[in-house]
């Protein structure tokens, strides 16, 4: 799965923003985020209630690349290396070559197209790099804005999975998303005709004229 030499893999998005490895030096950035309760709303796991349980979690993820069970990013500004979210493949289940995909971002970067960016370097990481066969996501059914997220990144809705997840003495339902390696690469092959197609259109219409100043 990993790299030549082990390195952790650093991925850009875009000019703006990359994915890295998490640094204890997140800390302070990512207890500030995560405990916001719009970020936290639809996540079923434990918050961190101090700054000592933040470095604890980023810790526990960076130990999931170290043990080759996965692999977990820092979303994080290029102008000022701050971290502004996370994304990562865990719960890797290699023999079945299925993973699951999990996500978070401030809330200041909602809405921006940034996590949608990211989807697509994990993806292509999991499939190209790990090997992965299937992209598993699961999510409340109230999360609406990870429901057309993950829609509109080529996961298939696969239905609910009743009482799925307990957390909090209380046991939840859950959506199950998937993306398969062909899915992908069809999906990926149709925004190529699509954008190929649009830019040809574009092409013509400036060569007869249509976008001159009047």
């Amino acid at each position: 799965m990993t790299d030549s030499k082990n390195k952790f893999p650093v991925i850009n998005i875009d000019k703006d923003y990359v994915l890295r490895e998490l640094s204890i030096d997140d800390f302070k950035e990512f207890y500030d985020y995560f405990s916001d309760n719009m970020v936290n709303k639809y996540i079923l796991s434990d918050i961190p209630k101090s700054l000592r349980e933040s470095v604890d979690e980023i810790e526990y993820w960076q130990n999931i690349y170290k043990q080759k069970l996965g692999v977990y990013w820092a979303i994080a500004r290029r102008d000022n290396n701050k971290l502004i979210g996370t994304i990562g493949l865990n719960n890797w289940y290699k023999y079945h070559g299925r993973v699951e995909l999990s996500y978070d971002m401030a809330k200041e970067y909602w809405g921006k197209g940034i996590m949608s960016k990211a989807f697509k370097k994990v993806l292509e990481y999991g499939f190209n790099t790990m090997l992965i066969n299937r992209i598993e996501a699961v999510i409340l059914p109230e999360n609406k804005d990870s429901f057309y997220l993950l829609q509109n990144n080529g996961f298939i809705n696969e239905g609910t999975l009743r009482n799925y997840r307990f957390h909090n003495e209380k046991y939840y339902d859950l959506i199950m998303f998937s993306i398969i390696k062909s899915d992908f690469e069809k999906f990926r092959n149709k925004n190529r005709g699509f954008i190929g197609k649009f830019y040809n259109k574009l092409k013509k219409k400036i060569s007869k004229g249509f976008f001159k100043r009047k």
